[in-house]
């Protein structure tokens, strides 16, 4: 088939005609027959074009003028198709309509599955120009009369594969070498490239020929598409190998395994390149850099030793102990590594090395864990880190999964993972999707899942748990999928009845309850009441029994248990009120439960009630507000009543919210005396209790706090715990508390109830005459949404402040006060040299305008190449190696951030004549500092972001001008790279992409016609780049 972009391509190109394009003005009449089957055998037959599409369009005449066609010109497809009956062989050709610029067009396309065989007239049809036995075929645009010796050329290209089948024999027999044939070897690696030194090395070795005669008999089967082998440039491979392999497998000869083992074991050893590099680097491999080893290469190999494995019978010229002695030391090669490179280097091939021999592997896997675990352990806890971290062992887990799978390994292949999972605990998931009970990816049963299950728990409790709590019902609810072994079969899903995933469940669930009623195990309770209500109604009173029965036996109840019980009841609170059936008996069991609890631990309910954690408290009450409102009154009748009692301070020391606890209390004075016996007490118990005592005096009594302040020296832990409303502010400032910056720096800024802008303003200018400018710089962030902000402060701070990880205010609120003043129109010189100071907070956000900092490097060419010096190179220097200090990475980063946020900020020339002088003079500087290309570059980026309508109504007179020069290349290049790049990332649309094209196109035509030609050029390539970008989803 042919796509309708092919012909259009034709189309907008006017393509001249050739050897696989034909123009028709008009169509085929009935009476022109003979001449259309003379053009299509033409076009069949022209061996230069094979391998793709050749056209005849119709409603083009000869020079490429585009008419198209009416209705009644054009030709039922049916008609042509029986046309094509004419000739011989009967070919594939594809006939259709396709419009373009409101013109219909006529396609008769020659399908390139035609290729490879000679057409010609049929027998008995003779029709001028078209006589019976006739060939033809295409020069440039003529249709010629094909002579024998080009029949021969085509009929050389068809390949016929029973004939190439016995080519292999022959050259398999032929062969007289001490090694293994040339195309044996070509067959066991199915693919090389001859870009990797190993690959050649273990040819020539194999073989025992130099690489010139290997590629001889190699080139044999290369005819294309339908040729055995597929070649381009230095690479080859083998087309449906084992297809191959399987016919000449009597041929392999037991002498060739002696070859074989010796040189694989080498391979194996190998350590891929980019495992010897520090991790943060391992994801990148630059030229010069490549494995021994291509991937496609040591693919093949270890994949040849697999189908040897799988069909040892086909191999009837060697013992099969044999070739298990073969796969039994190249296993033993890989685990008598001590190098976790190996290892890792191996994995993105251990499919096939576990179908060498599984049982082998296993036994191998095993024992090497059993003695070297330190491998193992740096293997699974490496990794390449970059854009993306990446741990080594997934591949590796996944190919144990896939022999779990299978009866007979089931046992081995999950004991592994096993002890895998003590060095690396994530490792048990792939235990648990092959135990999943709803969907098990193993053939074992259900005894034999269970008893491996219970095996994980003796062996290491911890470990076990972690498993077989996975397995509980709703526990996961999603399924994996895996592929099976390539020489093993399939992996199926296993069909679970009803009953036996109800079995299993229950087995599990009874497993865990065998544990946790021992004493040793009794603190997994709380851990197995997760998800209750999701259980089976008989598993949620079993579990209600055990708990039930530690109750009865006086055993402590932990408050971490009584807790899990109170939550288990609220989630069947909130399940009554969506509607869910919780069961109403379960649930009235388990209340009567935590009510025995509350008796024998009386303290329980108000620790409970005390948690920083409390919100799921009450759920049987909907509205928030009023839950809220009960939890407070209680908590308030707990706290009135242990003062009554006279046990405050030893309540302070049971309960985790102490700071609420200090709120409470403060509801409680009665008198400034009793504020102030509290104030010595509540410090030495919780700083939490006295922070939250004082802010609950300060909302409820702050005449106390004031009176306080009146009559005592500063304090700076009482000044932190504040909420400073406009009283006590002005106490503060009367009774000079805060005016020093020892006192001022422990103000707590979240603290500030202030309403009166005065009071506000005074506080913004005590912070910034102190020099505590982060502070300062909060306050100002919170207020200046509903007042106005002194600019000097704020660029002051601004200016001034140190910029460290331990500051109050953070880098988002510093940008939003420079985004302030650039709305307050501060002094472009000042905030523009603070917006460069600050720019990697601007870096990633292309939405903020930064117009001082864009007049300021315009304005500023002292500072602007100053950026220029640090961010770039000399062009003297561009082939060196500049070794940079720590702090001039910094600054050359700082400077290319600068440039870069510059570029893409918009900009508007006021001044023809200015604007021309400062390009002049910009160009000047950049010559004598040895930079010109670079800054051309710059400015060319700068310019696609100056916006005018004076030239075709969307460019500048003086953009125009610069771009018109013809010479200006490196301008051009950075014009076109921020038109390309100025989309930024996006999700891919093909509507707008073509929009995005369209609108580049209809610019250029526009400067086209206004006779802008390097202008106009400039924006179809953009259009042409915006296309190819669209393209490339497509490869």
């Amino acid at each position: 088939m042919f796509t309708n972009d092919e012909v259009i391509k034709f189309l907008e190109s006017s393509h001249p005609e050739c050897e696989y394009l034909d123009y028709k003005r008009k169509g085929y009449k009935k009476e022109q027959r003979g001449n259309f089957i003379k053009d299509v055998i033409s076009m069949l037959n022209t061996y230069s074009a094979y391998d793709r599409n050749r056209f005849i369009i119709i409603g083009v005449d000869d020079n490429g003028t585009l008419f198209g066609l009416s209705e009644n010109e054009m030709r039922d497809d049916n008609e042509y198709q029986n046309w094509v009956d004419k000739i011989y062989p009967v070919p594939i050709i594809n006939t259709g309509h396709i419009k373009y610029n409101n013109m219909t067009f006529e396609v008769i396309c020659i399908n390139k599955e035609n290729d490879g065989q000679v057409y010609e007239v049929v027998k008995g049809f003779t029709d001028p120009p078209a006589y019976e036995g006739q060939s033809f075929y295409r020069q440039g645009s003529r249709n010629t009369i094909l002579t024998e010796s080009e029949k021969r050329k085509i009929r050389a290209s068809h390949f016929d594969e029973s004939k190439y089948k016995e080519k292999l024999i022959d050259l398999i027999d032929s062969y007289s070498g001490d090694g293994i044939p040339p195309i044996m070897t070509a067959l066991m690696i199915e693919s090389w490239d001859f870009k990797y030194k190993g690959d050649k090395e273990f040819i020539i070795r194999l073989t025992g020929q130099t690489l010139e005669e290997f590629k001889r008999d190699i080139q044999v089967f290369h005819r294309g598409e339908k040729g055995f082998v597929k070649i381009k440039g230095q690479r080859g491979q083998f087309k449906n190998r084992n297809d191959l392999l399987e016919f000449i497998a009597d041929k392999f000869y037991e002498h060739y395994l002696d070859v074989i083992e010796n040189n694989v074991k080498a391979v194996i050893n190998s350590i891929g390149a980019n495992l010897s590099k520090p991790k943060e680097q391992r994801w990148c491999i630059v030229p010069g850099e490549e494995s021994f080893y291509s991937k496609e290469f040591l693919s093949g190999l270890y994949d040849f030793i697999a189908y040897l494995s799988a069909h040892k019978s086909s191999f009837s010229s060697c013992e099969h102990n044999r070739i298990r002695n073969l796969q039994y030391e190249c296993i033993r090669t890989i685990f008598k590594n001590s190098d976790w490179r190996v290892f890792a280097t191996l994995e993105g091939h251990i499919d096939s090395i576990i179908e060498w021999d599984p049982d082998i592997f296993l036994n191998q896997s095993d024992e090497f864990l059993s003695r070297n675990k330190v491998v193992f352990r740096e293997f699974l806890n490496e990794k390449t880190e970059g854009f993306m971290s990446i741990s080594y062992g997934e591949r590796w887990c996944l190919g144990l999964q896939k022999l779990a799978y299978l009866n007979d390994y089931f046992n081995s292949a999950l004991n592994i993972l096993f002890k895998l999972s003590k060095i690396r605990k994530e490792i048990t998931q792939y235990i648990i999707m092959s135990l999943l009970p709803w969907n098990p990816l193993t053939q074992a049963n259900i005894t034999s899942r269970f008893n491996i299950v219970h095996n994980f728990l003796r062996d290491d409790f911890e470990l076990g748990w972690m498993i077989a709590f996975q397995l509980l019902p709703y526990k996961i609810q999603s399924g994996q999928f895996l592929d099976g072994l390539k020489y093993r079969g399939p992996i199926n899903r296993v069909t679970v009845s009803n009953t036996e995933y109800l079995k299993i469940s229950e087995q599990y669930f009874e497993l865990l309850l065998s544990y946790i009623k021992k004493p040793e195990y009794s603190y997994k309770i709380s851990c197995l009441l997760e998800g209750f209500w999701l259980y089976f109604p008989d598993m949620q009173k079993e579990l209600l029994s055990v708990i039930r029965g530690f109750i009865d036996s006086e055993n402590l109840i932990s408050f971490d248990l009584y807790l899990s019980l109170i939550k288990t009841l609220e989630i069947h609170n909130l399940n009554q009120r969506a509607g869910s059936n919780s069961d109403t008996e379960i649930a009235e069991y388990l209340k009567k439960i935590i009510c025995d609890i509350e008796l024998k631990n009386i303290d329980y309910r108000e620790k409970l009630l005390f948690l920083k954690n409390r919100a799921f408290l009450y759920s049987n009450i909907e509205d928030y507000v009023n839950r809220q409102k009960f939890v407070e009154q209680l908590q308030e009748e707990i706290v009135s009543n242990k003062i009554s009692k006279n046990q405050l301070l030893t309540f302070i020391n049971k309960i985790e919210d102490k700071a609420t606890l200090g709120l409470i209390v403060s509801k409680t004075l009665k008198s400034n005396a009793e504020f102030i016996g509290y104030l010595t007490s509540l410090r030495q118990q919780s700083l939490d209790l006295f922070n939250g005592f004082i802010a609950g005096v300060c909302k409820i009594y702050p005449e106390y706090i004031c009176q306080y302040i009146q009559n005592h020296s500063p304090n700076k832990i009482i000044i932190n715990a504040l909420l400073i409303s406009d009283a006590i502010y002005t106490v503060l400032v009367d009774w000079n508390w805060i005016i020093s910056k020892d006192y001022l720096k422990d103000i707590n800024i979240y603290g500030l109830y202030l309403n009166d802008k005065d009071n506000k303003q005074q506080l913004i200018k005590m912070f910034v005459r102190s020099g505590l400018y982060d502070k300062a710089l909060l306050v100002m962030y919170h207020y200046h949404y509903d007042m106005d902000i002194d600019l000097d402060d704020i660029m002051k701070s601004l200016e001034t402040l140190e910029w460290n990880d331990k500051l109050v205010v953070s880098g988002d609120e510093i940008k939003k006060l420079i985004l302030y003043c650039e709305d307050c129109n501060a002094n472009f010189t000042r905030l523009g040299l603070i917006e460069c100071n600050y720019i990697e907070l601007f870096e990633y956000d292309n939405d903020c305008n930064l117009s001082s900092l864009n007049n300021l490097l315009y304005n500023n060419l002292s500072l602007f190449f100053e950026c220029i010096c640090h961010a770039y190179k000399a062009e003297s220097d561009k082939d060196k190696t500049i070794s940079l200090t720590s702090e001039e990475k910094k600054l050359a980063k700082k400077a290319h951030s600068i440039l870069y946020k510059w570029t893409k900020l918009e900009s508007v020339i006021e001044s023809d004549k200015a604007f021309s002088n400062w390009f002049d003079c910009v160009i000047f500087h950049a010559e004598r500092v040895d930079r010109l290309n670079i800054v051309l570059e710059i400015l060319g980026s700068k310019l696609f972001h100056v916006k005018s309508n004076e030239v075709c109504g969307f460019l500048s007179k003086e953009v125009v001008k610069l771009l018109e020069n013809p010479n200006a290349e490196f301008l051009h290049r950075g014009y076109t790279i921020e038109a390309f790049n100025s989309r930024g990332v996006h999700w891919y649309s093909e509507d707008d992409d073509e929009m995005r094209y369209d609108d580049y196109y209809k610019k250029f035509l526009l400067l086209s016609e206004s006779g802008y030609n390097y202008t106009s050029n400039l924006y179809k390539k953009i259009a042409e780049d915006a296309r190819r970008a669209n393209s490339i989803y497509f490869v």
